[in-house]
């Protein structure tokens, strides 16, 4: 059997034996919430999110925690009297990376602009140029309409101008890195000059490994790095293999989460608290 549906399924038996044991409450902890991207109707397909959201409830469980959900919607789906569903922000974590390790080694006078693959990510984009007092600046992105190539990026365009530039482009995942990379080709094409991509969940499957290590090209190429949180394992081996991966830890946040829960406060203080730590440590 495959892990991922392996995992969901021993999570579902674990959380019924807890019912069983008449625990007062079940806090179901995913650092990923797994296919939170069938979070709306296309055509027959299964709205994924939804049910597997009605699999946790119909087990037992009293709170999901998890991080940076692909739709914020998806917390809405169930009674939220059934299940309450606390979604937490990675940002705070790769703000203060970029402010560590990257905005240093920027030449002085370089620009710094914030590129967003697509419009889904724009709202996330806004958020770190705000943090960041940086540029914003769009991509534009079109799939293919054929079924079965949904993972095909017809057309992207970019609106404003990055020559020169060291651009952030930032996103909540990626799989094969399909859009990345074809906004890589884009920003090559408009004269960037370096660029780094964060990513909350990286799964970096299929083409990706091979494709974004040739835009690396050892250091000498348009890719400088991409930044990920260690919530979706690899291996050692695939680390060592690509210097252009990074990580930050996410642990203390989440552990930070659970506690908060469990004593009743506030998430929402947390996060702020969260951001602006960050930023105080930044300054």
């Amino acid at each position: 059997m495959n892990q991922v549906p392996r995992n969901i399924w021993d999570t579902l038996v674990m959380i019924d034996s807890l019912v069983r044991s008449k625990v007062d409450n079940i806090n179901l902890v995913l650092p990923y919430f797994a296919f939170s991207r069938g979070d709306k109707i296309n055509g027959r397909e299964s709205m994924t999110a939804s049910l597997l959201t009605r699999l946790y409830i119909a087990a037992g469980a009293d709170e999901v925690i998890t991080m940076d959900l692909h739709a914020d919607q998806v917390r809405g789906i169930g009674d939220p009297k059934l299940m309450a569903n606390e979604n937490l922000y990675m940002l705070p974590l790769l703000v203060e990376y970029i402010f560590d390790n990257i905005l240093p080694c920027l030449p002085k006078g370089q620009k710094l602009y914030i590129v967003p693959p697509d419009v889904g990510a724009g709202k996330l984009g806004e958020r770190y140029a705000e943090l960041l007092k940086a540029e914003i600046r769009f991509a534009y992105k079109r799939r293919s309409q054929e079924t079965g190539k949904v993972e095909v990026v017809e057309k992207m365009e970019l609106l404003g101008d990055v020559k020169g530039a060291y651009v952030i482009t930032v996103d909540d995942e990626t799989q094969k890195g399909t859009t990345l990379l074809k906004l890589l080709g884009l920003l090559q094409e408009n004269g960037a000059d370096k660029v780094s991509i964060f990513i909350s969940h990286g799964k970096l499957t299929g083409i990706a490994e091979k494709e974004f290590s040739r835009w690396y090209a050892d250091g000498e190429g348009l890719l400088d790095r991409m930044v990920i949180g260690d919530n979706i394992k690899h291996s050692y081996d695939f680390y060592r293999r690509n210097p252009w991966l990074h990580t930050v830890d996410t642990t203390g946040l989440m552990a930070e989460a659970i506690y908060t829960v469990h004593c009743g406060t506030s998430i929402q203080k947390m996060y702020t608290t969260q951001i602006n730590h960050s930023l105080g440590n930044c300054s």
